[in-house]
């Protein structure tokens, strides 16, 4: 099962770099972190500790970062 959600979370990770990295839809990501934290608390339930949880965070982190830019794009094309 660990291997599983392992895998299943570095596909998750890899889809949400992508997405980012393309400016995809935001309904895509939102769905990708749900199904993220949703992995990551079968692994707590588990109490399996997932090897790249260091990743998991930096794509938080960056799914943070992009949020803010878009915020940001937002308000000055409004105040444009």
């Amino acid at each position: 099962m660990a291997g599983k959600i392992v895998e299943a979370q570095s596909a998750i990770v890899t889809r949400r770099r992508e997405l980012m990295k393309a400016g995809a839809d935001i309904r895509e990501r939102q769905g990708l972190d749900t199904a993220l934290l949703s992995l990551v608390a079968l692994a707590n339930c588990l109490e399996l500790t997932p090897a790249f949880m260091p990743a998991v965070r930096t794509a938080s982190l960056e799914a943070q970062k992009a949020q803010a830019q878009a915020k940001a794009m937002r308000a000055g094309a409004q105040a444009a």
